[in-house]
């Protein structure tokens, strides 16, 4: 499940399973999945990473439903 991050106004969309942000929703749904599905990340999707969540129970978190 992808989880939405807000800093200082911003929204940034985080993969649960390494907890890397993006910009993108679209982005964290494929690295999402790829961590999912093989238990590690992709070097192609992380170069679009702006950071990564360090205190994953302190940060305030949401999860985002897409509407599909």
């Amino acid at each position: 499940m992808v989880l939405v991050v807000s800093i200082s106004n911003m929204h940034y969309y985080a993969c649960e399973h390494c907890l890397y942000l993006y910009r993108e929703l679209e982005t964290a749904e494929s690295c999402e999945q790829w961590c999912k599905t093989h238990n590690s990340c992709n070097s192609k999707i992380l170069e679009k990473s702006v950071g990564r969540i360090r205190r994953y129970r302190t940060a305030r978190l949401e999860e985002v439903f897409p509407s599909r």
